[in-house]
């Protein structure tokens, strides 16, 4: 019973195609995001 009311509202969607792709581009956002945030910790500025 409490499984039909936490799924009441869910919705299926398919697999992207290219998740593999995206999985990619959010890594690589996410490791930019550290070397910027880990800079500035160690003060250096940001470069152009």
């Amino acid at each position: 019973m409490w499984r039909e009311l936490i799924n009441k509202r869910m919705k299926v969607t398919s697999v992207q195609r290219n998740i593999k792709e995206i999985i990619r581009e959010l890594k690589d956002r996410a490791e930019r995001r550290r070397v910027e945030e880990s800079a500035k910790d160690r003060g250096a500025g940001q470069r152009k």
